[in-house]
């Protein structure tokens, strides 16, 4: 606790506790400084305030949009609380994400302005493939990595072009107790920023489009705190995944996650081939 309560002088000190106070200017400096130096980094009250926030930065509001199957509710509560047209994608079942010839099966029949991948289980797999077909349409893409902040440090070794969610609350890799952050070129972080605060993009202006997303002061300290050593426990859980793996491949009955990437590992999710191998597991 000690960590991130000394860090609050400086809040103290600005008497600003909300509205990009200090120590989340700082929280900003340290997600990109972690993620990548080209990585433009905006902190968030959630990871679904986060990705409301970034639906009405990309302007997709009554527009259809692409979302898997295979996702956590929070998910299509964003895109409904935006007007946007949930096109649900049916996923890989090998790798329990949506993959490019699904996608590429919808637009077949559907003009669409977006997709909304999930990170499934917080797996960072290599999606470039995907990437380049949405862009070549000129699909926006916004990724929901609630359960997916990178294991290790710089991720992202060149700028991208598209908007990325992450989750710290409680029950996440790097648990703060409630927070988010969204990361992605700075012309769009722009304008996630002004959607995050009511439409405003300064005091004078007129009222678009928007919510109020930011991260207050107390949240941002425990994020600064809370990447201090994020690195060392992620390690320790990836060890952990790596025993756990071994013993799990013993059985031809039970699936595991396959080329997870940079993953820190909120949970180790396994597949049976049947309701009766699970129940017969978990007895």
């Amino acid at each position: 606790m000690s960590d991130w309560i000394g860090l609050l002088d400086q809040s103290y000190e600005s008497n600003s506790f909300t509205n990009s106070g200090p120590l989340a200017v700082l929280a900003e400096t340290a997600l990109s400084n972690y993620l990548g130096r080209d990585i433009e980094s905006m902190v968030c009250s959630s990871n679904t305030s986060g990705l409301i926030a970034s639906l009405i930065a990309f302007d997709l509001q009554g527009k259809k949009v692409i979302v898997s199957n295979n996702t956590f509710a929070a998910t299509l509560h964003a895109l409904i609380s935006v007007g946007c047209l949930p096109i649900i994608a049916d996923v890989n079942p090998l790798t329990w994400e949506i993959d490019t010839e699904s996608v590429a099966s919808i637009l077949e029949d559907n003009e669409v302005g977006g997709l909304l991948f999930t990170r499934v289980h917080g797996f960072r797999r290599d999606i470039t493939p995907l990437l380049d077909m949405c862009e070549s349409l000129s699909i926006k893409v916004l990724i929901d990595s609630a359960a997916a902040f990178p294991a290790r440090r710089n991720e992202y070794t060149a700028p991208i072009n598209y908007l990325e969610v992450f989750s710290f609350h409680a029950t996440k890799p790097l648990g703060i107790g409630e927070g988010g952050a969204v990361i992605g070129p700075p012309e769009l972080i722009s304008e996630v920023r002004k959607a995050s605060n009511f439409g405003l993009s300064k005091p004078s202006s007129k009222f678009e489009d928007g919510i109020n997303a930011k991260m207050d002061e107390f949240a941002s300290a425990r994020l600064i705190a809370g990447l201090m050593n994020f690195q060392d426990i992620a390690t320790k859980r990836i060890e952990f995944v790596n025993s756990l793996s071994k013993l799990f491949h013993k059985s031809d009955s039970i699936q595991t996650a396959l080329d997870t990437g940079n993953t820190s590992w909120a949970f180790f999710p396994i597949v049976f081939p049947s309701e009766d191998d699970l129940i017969y597991f978990q007895n």
